[in-house]
């Protein structure tokens, strides 16, 4: 576990952040030597995740996952978070839920409730030194990551870029500690719920999770939502209700965004 902190460290000293809290925007440079893909909420599905990423034969050394956040809470394996943050291929932006734990836990490791809310009952059985570290692994995390690809750069943002923001625009208030547009990134659904079809301009594609897709992902413009419900399908073991949706960030938008004819308990988009 303590490999975590070392591996934040290494990170955050590599971009010149002095502090943990200041890292709002990852960058991360093209991937040369292999591919990059991004999944939907994870929250605890972390079984799921793993049996997305053997169908898409995934390979550690030369491969990138980005998570779009909500990596916890409501699934049953939420703990595993703190396997996959450990490792050198994984990166994740923080979500509503990863604020939601932040929030529940004292500096100390202790509960703040001891009725916690019903998606956060797995943090009841574990001692207060773990619970210290997934804090603080949650507090590192940026709210926004940019990678560079052959297609331009591409956006990964839990749940909202405000509309008429323009990603240049977005990622200066991000870093300007803009309480506001902070938490419209990790808790707004402004966009998608009012249908906005307008591009972010200055950024190539923008990948969203945080509203559930269960037809499948969903394009708006050049914003992709891909959270496609994976722990509803999994809790009721019926994919219909929710899947994962696994995607190679630069598979052409047509294929991202076309409905599945028969539902799985994982989507492979190449």
């Amino acid at each position: 576990m303590h490999l975590l902190w070392y591996d934040l460290s290494v990170l955050l000293c590599k971009l010149g952040v002095a502090n943990m809290s200041d890292l709002q925007v990852l960058e991360l440079l093209e991937n040369t030597k292999g591919r990059d893909f991004t999944v939907g909420d994870i929250h605890g599905c972390f079984d799921r995740l793993d049996e997305a990423l053997a169908a898409a034969n995934f390979n550690p050394q030369t491969d990138r996952l980005i998570s779009v956040g909500d990596l916890v809470n409501r699934g049953a394996h939420s703990i595993r978070c703190l396997e996959y943050l450990q490792q050198p291929w994984f990166y994740a932006v923080a979500g509503n839920h990863e604020d939601m734990v932040i929030e529940n836990i004292r500096d100390d490791g202790s509960l703040f409730f001891g009725d916690v809310d019903k998606h956060m009952k797995w943090l009841r059985g574990l001692d207060n030194d773990t619970r210290k570290l997934i804090k603080a692994a949650f507090q590192v995390l940026p709210t926004a990551i940019q990678v560079e690809t052959k297609e331009g750069p591409m956006a990964f943002v839990h749940a909202n870029i405000p509309p008429g923001m323009d990603w240049p625009s977005f990622r200066e208030k991000l870093e300007a500690g803009d309480h506001k547009t902070q938490k419209s990134a990790k808790w707004s659904r402004k966009r998608i719920k009012g249908n906005f079809n307008e591009q972010v301009a200055g950024i190539s594609r923008v990948y969203f999770g945080h509203t559930k897709m269960v037809s499948g992902a969903r394009k708006l413009g050049n914003c992709f939502y891909i959270d496609t419900g994976a722990v509803y399908g999994e809790r009721a073991g019926n994919a219909k209700k929710g899947f994962m949706t696994l995607i190679d960030i630069t598979a052409p938008a047509r294929k991202i965004a076309r409905k599945p004819l028969f539902k799985k308990s994982t989507r492979l988009v190449c």
